[in-house]
């Protein structure tokens, strides 16, 4: 994406939060953006939560996030450390109805 281009000084510098212009997005970026918002509904997006431990992103809802024990947080950071190169971001989890993590 040329878009990671024009802020790649900022963006290697481990900036965070590195804010875009319209002038930095070119018209093979307007491409890939739209396809990939296509894709996701916007609804699953909206009601997401990204826990990052590590390396790896998990994905889940903002119920099971509000429900999730230091225990089964514990358990996220246990994965992320041990198991990060069989993963694929993003990782969703899910909490069943018994408390058990649910990986996808």
């Amino acid at each position: 994406m040329t878009i990671r281009h024009a802020k790649k000084d900022r963006i290697h510098s481990d900036e965070r939060e590195v804010s875009l212009d319209k002038m930095d997005i070119n018209s093979n970026d307007k491409e890939l953006l739209d396809s990939t918002y296509e894709v996701y509904d916007t609804k699953l997006i909206d009601d997401s939560v990204v826990i990052p431990k590590g390396l790896v992103k998990f994905i889940l809802s903002k119920e099971d996030s509000s429900n999730l024990s230091p225990e089964q947080e514990g358990l996220l950071e246990q994965i992320a450390e041990n198991h990060a190169e069989d993963l694929e971001n993003p990782v969703y989890v899910d909490i069943s109805d018994n408390g058990a993590l649910e990986i996808d």
